[in-house]
């Protein structure tokens, strides 16, 4: 377990690293409008992917470990890829379809706009799910070595690209390219493994039964992300259409930094439990209504246990270090949006318990309860982020993205405990109140020595000597879910 948990954990504070040397470079190499850009054609992709792809990946996910113990893992995963390839080339229809009808295309010619969008879909799905399946086959050092070709790769490419014309097209360009060289490494690692009990000689045929469970699975799961795009990205398009693209990215460059970070702690619990978790579910019956649904609902409050505790951990570390992290790794150009980093790790709580919950739903197949806390989430940060920023100009949108947060995880907490018919109690409590208590007494102490860099590096050590020491506590404790 101790080795897992190192290069789990190790690979995750390399590839968090990594990624503030990403934006380190972006802040140096672009302006804030073109980071504004940056964000507008990302949030694009995010729609598509998060709306078209992730709902039947996801169901890909729930059945990974069958489908590769009958030889079948290989075959799902080339038609996962066709799929993928075709709903790229519809999102770069849509988007050309739609840039002209609004006549807004955000400063990049339509035609480079088309482009962005369709490589994007493809390659960062790719990217992204070669790599998480090669992490559920529990090869961890080849994980950490896709991950960090896509991460340096495209940010070697990014930089020559933005030295010949610093704008947006040319660094998401650069990231295309790391992104491919990540996927064929992920891709062959996957395939050397899987290809060992591939059922080449067996027919395997996706009737209607199939894809009826498929759809009752994806539908509802869809129409879910749907709304956690409009909850958690769509805003930037009121930011951008309320205040203007340099506006834009200024919140993104802090609200990326915390967001990449945050991202790096929830991959690396997803490394640590998701196999388990999975694997564990499989090990009774789900269809059994005499202990299915009670086993399904036992495992995940076990696992939540552990999970939620361990991102409020992160999430305080993060807000506590936040400052001298950002006035170190940042340039002067951009210390303003620190408050953005902020918010960034407050909203990022708020979406990544949200996962927790929806990962129970996942488990039980009940997809369609997800969304009464997606809808009423999208409702008030549209409605609210207006209304917001409309009052009280650029502090609203704190107001708006942390009550939405809030509204958002409160209805979530009581639709999957009347779901699940459980009731979920942070066993950990008392480390968390400890844990809050210390960080809070640290950042007052070393508060007046904040202005001198070399005491911000001291507390940034000693607040991650804490955080570090909690979390190992916590995972002593789940020790039983690890194996």
């Amino acid at each position: 377990m101790w080795n897992d948990l190192i290069r789990v954990v190790g690979g995750r504070v390399v590839v968090a690293i990594s990624s503030l040397f990403v934006v380190r470079v972006l802040t140096i190499q672009m302006s804030p409008e073109q980071i504004g850009v940056v964000a507008i054609v990302t949030t694009i992709i995010s729609f598509f992917s998060m709306f078209m792809i992730n709902p039947v990946s996801a169901y890909y996910n729930r059945r990974f470990f069958s489908l590769r113990d009958s030889g079948f893992a290989f075959r799902f995963l080339n038609y996962l890829g066709i799929y993928i390839a075709v709903i790229a080339l519809l999102a770069a229809c849509i988007t050309y379809t739609t840039s002209k009808i609004m006549g807004e295309n955000w400063g990049v010619e339509l035609v480079l706009l088309v482009i962005l969008v369709g490589l994007g879909v493809f390659l960062t799905n790719a990217s992204q799910i070669l790599a998480y399946f090669v992490n559920m086959l529990k090869k961890r050092t080849e994980w950490l070595i896709s991950v960090l070709i896509t991460i340096w790769v495209g940010l070697f490419f990014a930089w020559i690209a933005t030295e010949y014309s610093p704008s947006a097209f040319f660094w998401i360009g650069g990231q295309f390219i790391g992104m491919f060289a990540g996927s064929i490494f992920a891709y062959y690692f996957f395939y050397t493994d899987v290809k060992v009990i591939c059922s080449d000689n067996i027919k395997y045929q996706i009737n209607f039964s199939i894809i009826k469970k498929m759809l009752i699975f994806s539908g509802p799961l869809a129409l879910a992300i749907g709304l956690h795009w409009i909850q958690f990205q769509s805003y930037r398009f009121i930011i951008e259409d309320m205040f203007s693209l340099e506006m834009l990215g200024f919140f993104m460059v802090g609200y990326t930094l915390s967001s990449g970070i945050m991202g790096a702690f929830e991959s690396a619990l997803s490394q640590l439990y998701h196999p388990s978790f999975f694997k564990m579910l499989g090990e009774k019956p789900v269809n059994n209504s005499s202990n299915g649904p009670s086993h399904i609902a036992r495992v995940w409050a076990d696992y939540s246990q552990h999970l939620i505790t361990l991102t409020i951990f992160s999430s305080i570390f993060l807000i506590i270090i936040s400052k001298p992290l950002f006035i170190i790794f940042m340039t002067e150009q951009y210390f303003p949006a620190w408050k953005y980093f902020l918010l960034g790790c407050i909203v990022e709580l708020f979406r990544i318990i949200g996962g927790i919950y929806g990962l129970g739903v996942h488990a039980s197949m009940e997809t369609r309860y997800i969304l009464v806390p997606y809808i009423l989430g999208s409702i008030a940060i549209i409605g609210g982020l207006i209304i917001m920023i409309s009052v009280y100009g650029e502090a609203g949108i704190f107001y708006g993205l942390i009550v939405s947060g809030i509204l958002f995880v409160g209805v979530f907490h009581l639709v999957i405990c009347r779901h699940m018919d459980i009731k979920i109690r942070l066993q950990h409590f008392p480390q968390i109140l400890q844990f809050i208590i210390i960080a809070i007494s640290m950042l007052l102490i070393f508060n007046l020595l904040i202005d001198d860099k070399t005491y911000m590096v001291i507390f940034i050590v000693l607040a991650s000597i804490l955080y570090f020491s909690y979390s190992t506590i916590v995972i002593k404790k789940s020790k039983a879910l690890l194996s």
